[in-house]
């Protein structure tokens, strides 16, 4: 979509276009004749034309670039980047000259994490709760959602809190992990299961992950286990569930604590068991790049 700012009618005057150029802080604007986009103005066209003589009640028809670069709507994603650092901003029209949209530089450079989808009752909801007064604590939706999340999952009990890194600090917390502990950790994983495990002050030590799982490899992690081995936190990164039967195993046999990192993983099911149930305790997140 293009931002309403960016657009001045045809008949408009070099006035109103100034405005529009000023209000869209682009540096130009766009003219549309009944949705075509029939030209193109700069800040420096607006200067030139005033040197020229032109005044600020003539229209904007006389000053505008007939003459700019666009592209059809079904341009390729290739050649749109290959002129966007020439031209920085390109509108994009359909086969009968409308304006559909506006490729810009930061747009094809910029590529986001995520983009979370809202299209629901998001808002309905966030409003009755901001309504409702509960919005640091406990509260209706705070208790729905736990029963509904551990009724999706399988687990009996849940409990929501700020983050997936306070998940793993109190379940290590919970399950005793302190001073003179060791968790074994993937190497490959996000920052937070080192730090929940240096929170309580206990050693993490890191190792590699299986190539087909790109989780916490079991052979590698039996190597790894010492006398100080107290736990295990093995991560379903991107979702893929880590070799639990083998993990789980190796658990039995050295009497370690297995507190599964599922922050990726909503919805991934091992062996059709979801994910979260083999473990001593489990960990979820819902950032805004997590699967809800």
């Amino acid at each position: 979509m293009v931002d309403e700012k960016l657009i001045v009618q045809a008949g408009a005057t070099l006035a109103d276009a100034m405005k529009c150029i000023s209000r869209g802080e682009k540096g130009f604007c766009l003219i549309l004749q009944e949705n075509r986009l029939i030209g193109l103005m700069t800040d420096g066209d607006v200067r030139r034309s005033i040197l020229e003589g032109t005044k600020l009640s003539d229209p904007v028809d006389s000053v505008m670039k007939r003459d700019f670069f666009s592209l059809p709507v079904n341009t390729s994603l290739e050649i749109v980047q290959k002129n966007i650092d020439k031209y920085k901003y390109i509108p994009i029209i359909n086969n009968t000259g409308e304006l559909i949209d506006l490729a810009t530089a930061s747009q094809y450079h910029h590529i986001p994490l995520v983009k979370p989808v809202f299209d629901g009752n998001e808002l309905e909801y966030v409003t009755d709760c901001i309504k409702s007064g509960w919005i640091s604590s406990q509260g209706k939706y705070v208790r729905q959602f736990e029963e509904q999340f551990g009724h999706y999952v399988g687990c009996e009990n849940t409990l929501a809190v700020s983050n997936g890194t306070v998940a793993l600090h109190l379940a290590l917390v919970t399950l005793g992990i302190g001073p003179g502990d060791e968790v074994i950790v993937p190497n490959m994983t996000f920052a937070a299961p080192v730090n929940a495990v240096l929170y309580v002050g206990a050693t993490p030590v890191l190792v590699d992950v299986h190539p087909e799982t790109m989780a916490l490899d079991p052979e590698l992690a039996a190597a790894a286990i010492t006398t100080r081995t107290r736990a295990i936190i093995p991560v379903h990164l991107y979702g893929h569930p880590a070799d639990m039967e083998r993990l789980m195993n190796l658990a039995v046999r050295y009497n370690l604590l297995v507190i599964e990192d599922c922050a990726e993983a909503l919805g991934s099911r091992y062996r059709s068991i979801h994910v979260g149930n083999f473990g001593d305790a489990a960990t979820f997140s819902f950032f805004g790049n997590k699967t809800i």
